[in-house]
């Protein structure tokens, strides 16, 4: 029997699955993976470079962007307000010769308007404007139109203020003291046919009325009564003084310009004068526009009359005056309320025409009066003394107009 002396133990048939790898491929591979590593990172960070820069690229052109300027729009808001019974450098805002100063604050109201010169304004200023609520931003074309040059904004509305005051002295005698007899002169000839037949300083002495009657001059409320019942383009005969002499001039009569006006013109500004005693003269500087006419005349007029129509309570307020002593309504309402609530004043009379623009906006704790007339103004401050609420409101004049 044989034997093998060296049998194959169960091991020795199995071979290694191992492979010894050469260290310096090895290394290699490791570069390979880390540059490939690197480069992505470098690709990323170039990536995240570049999206930044186009970023901040973007960032600095819009920032540019905003600094550039705009000319088509304006930015109202809140401005000086000023009260007309206290004194600028030394000089009462307003003085009526022979009367006592209120002591009782009356106040007229602004609005400051940036953007109204060449420069205008930027677009950041608009978007400030734009979130801040107390200002406005408005087409400049209704405020101070571009083809019309600073220099003539200006001198419109210096102009403006000063036939504010005028109307002012005029409206505040017809409420007061409505027998008064006023000197009527000519200022200007406004039409050819006023041209022909006026001259400036003319005083208007008589005018024949619609029934053939001569009657004599002594008010414009009287003037525009008889002016009223006469025809558009028809003669109308007027005795004038010039060179302390008489003489009857003719002139076609003029179509109002103000379509709710009745009868006919004249076609001439005038200047008109009350009695000697009580001249007006007023030390505003630097502010324009008609918007002050009714305080200027509720001032003149309780002065005339020696009250305070309001007691001790302060007044502020806005709204043109005309002669026959209409308020008519102005622009930037919700900032010169505002103006006036910064100040402290808690009664705001407000023309009758702004009350759409009133409603919704009236400050915290402010009393808003509207009112359409001087008559209806002192109405209003004479309740404000007695401590009674308003005649009426925007809302219920609103609701009215429905």
């Amino acid at each position: 029997m044989s034997h093998d002396p060296n049998p194959a133990s169960p091991t020795s048939a199995v071979s290694s699955s191992q492979t010894a790898v050469d260290p310096q491929v090895q290394t290699d591979l490791e570069k390979e993976v880390q540059a490939a590593i690197d480069n992505q990172l470098r690709r990323e960070r170039k990536r995240r470079l570049v999206a930044l820069c186009s970023l901040l690229s973007v960032l600095i052109l819009v920032v540019a962007l905003g600094f550039l300027p705009t000319t088509d729009y304006v930015v109202e808001s809140p401005g000086p307000v000023l009260n007309v019974n206290a004194k600028i450098e030394g000089k009462e805002v307003i003085s009526v010769k022979n009367t006592n100063t209120s002591t009782t604050p009356l106040a007229m109201t602004t609005v400051s308007v940036q953007g109204c010169d060449d420069k205008g304004i930027t677009y950041w200023q608009l978007i400030k404007s734009t979130l801040t609520s107390s200002d406005a931003v408005v087409e400049r074309d209704n405020v101070c139109p571009k083809n019309i040059s600073e220099k003539t904004v200006a001198q419109v509305s210096a102009a403006q203020m000063t036939g504010s005051q005028d109307s002012a002295v005029v409206a505040a005698w017809q409420l007061t003291k409505p027998d008064t007899k006023f000197t009527l002169t000519v200022e200007q000839a406004v039409t050819d046919g006023a041209k022909q037949a006026f001259k400036k300083g003319d005083k208007l002495v008589s005018i024949v009325d619609a029934d053939s009657k001569n009657v004599q001059i002594t008010s414009y409320k009287q003037l525009r009564e008889v002016l009223e019942k006469l025809t558009p383009g028809k003669p109308i005969k007027v005795t004038i003084e010039r060179d302390s002499a008489t003489q009857e001039v003719s002139v076609v009569g003029a179509k109002p310009e103000d379509s709710s006006r009745k009868g006919a013109m004249l076609g001439i500004t005038l200047n008109i004068n009350p009695p000697a005693g009580h001249e007006v003269t007023y030390a505003i500087k630097d502010i324009g526009g008609p918007s002050a006419g009714m305080i200027f005349a509720l001032d003149i007029a309780q002065r005339l009359e020696g009250k305070n129509y309001a007691g001790t309570t302060p007044v502020a307020g806005t709204g043109t005056i005309d002669l026959s002593g209409n308020v008519g309504a102005i622009g930037g309402i919700k900032q010169k309320m505002l103006g006036a609530r910064d100040e402290g004043y808690k009664v705001f009379l407000a023309p009758a025409g702004n009350c759409s623009d009133v409603v919704g906006n009236e400050p915290k704790g402010m009393t808003v009066i509207p009112v359409s007339t001087l008559s209806e103004a002192r109405a209003a401050m004479q309740r404000v003394a007695a401590g009674q609420a308003p005649a009426t409101t925007c809302k219920a004049v609103l609701q009215k107009q429905k």
